[in-house]
């Protein structure tokens, strides 16, 4: 008789025990399907993703066109029939490529205001040789000046994205 108490006894408590898990593991479904479901995305959230793909759209251009200056600047050089004015502009083209990648990277790293400050005094710096360089050459040609404004364009853009890139 003690074996069918004992017996009794730990079937309730079996039964009590799967009563117990089945309502944990409804508990748990409930708290996964909660965890999974998606929820609307705030307005602080979706703006913090558009700047990222701004940020990251911002850095991609400003790294092609330093290599695009890059390259004209090599090709320039290495061509061997430019002038040596045109080979001195050369150097000025490829070391504006060259350190607007290495402001892009220290702005990257860093997160420093000083990176996007020395974007811009060598985007200045660069603009102001690049008109000095049209007006030499007596630039009449309204071409030369839409030229100028697409390159300060290009410009800005870069700053923009060391700019973008030191506020991350």
């Amino acid at each position: 008789m003690t074996r069918g108490l004992v017996f009794l006894s730990l079937l309730k408590a079996d039964m009590v025990l799967q009563k117990n898990s089945v309502k944990l593991s409804r508990r748990l479904k409930t708290h996964r399907l909660q965890q999974l479901a998606i929820a609307p995305l705030s307005k602080e959230a979706l703006m913090k993703s558009n700047n990222k793909v701004l940020r990251y759209g911002f850095a991609l251009f400003s790294l092609a066109s330093s290599f695009l200056l890059i390259f004209y600047a090599v090709s320039i050089y290495f061509g061997g029939t430019a002038s040596a004015w045109l080979q001195i502009f050369a150097y000025v083209v490829g070391g504006y490529g060259l350190l607007n990648v290495y402001t892009l990277s220290w702005a990257w790293r860093s997160k420093s205001k000083a990176a996007s400050q020395a974007n811009l005094l060598i985007a200045a710096c660069f603009l102001g040789v690049f008109i000095m360089d049209t007006l030499r050459s007596n630039a009449t040609n309204p071409v030369d000046l839409v030229v100028i404004c697409g390159l300060a364009a290009v410009l800005a853009s870069n700053w923009l994205a060391v700019h973008l890139a030191a506020r991350q």
